[in-house]
């Protein structure tokens, strides 16, 4: 069938940007096929694993928790062989940028201690700028301050509801 110069052109502007995703789609897969083939996956290998002579060696477990567990049986939790707990201090919300302690912080510092499990404590941070990190810090240190931890302070950089668009924007 011989088709007119119009209906040539029509089928050109009509097929030709999908022939061209198609070619680069399939480029974009071999690409990745390769890179994979190369890769640990493909190749045989697997993750490192723990050396078959333990002596010598530690192995330390530890969780992080918040008043999103609930009430913790802190002794059951040391039995199941937990040497180490990072304790959320607090959480700043996302929208207006409001402080909140942990409603189970207290109890749970309180708990961990006494079943012998090392304390870290963190903050749920949401901070955008530096006088939002600023004041996450000053209340994770507030709230800290009262115990003596086995385990250092950590800010937990979170975002939620855009706030990662304004964090990106302002670093």
């Amino acid at each position: 069938m011989n088709l007119s110069t119009k209906e040539d052109k029509l089928i050109d502007k009509n097929y030709t940007p999908a022939i061209s995703a198609r070619i680069a789609s399939l480029i974009v897969a071999l690409f990745l096929l390769v890179f994979f083939a190369s890769s640990s996956v493909f190749a045989g290998t697997s993750l490192p694993s723990t050396p078959p002579d333990r002596e010598g060696y530690y192995e330390f477990l530890g969780i992080d928790v918040s008043e999103w567990q609930g009430s913790i049986d802190w002794n059951a939790v040391k039995d199941d062989g937990v040497n180490y707990a990072f304790i959320r201090a607090g959480a700043t919300t996302s929208s207006n940028f409001d402080l909140k302690t942990d409603s189970k912080f207290d109890v749970n510092m309180e708990g961990a201690k006494a079943a012998g499990i090392a304390r870290g404590v963190y903050w749920y941070s949401q901070a955008t700028n530096e006088d939002e990190a600023v004041a996450e810090a000053k209340k994770l240190v507030a709230l800290a301050k009262k115990y003596d931890l086995e385990l250092p302070l950590v800010m937990d950089l979170e975002f939620s509801d855009g706030r990662f668009d304004n964090a990106y924007t302002s670093w």
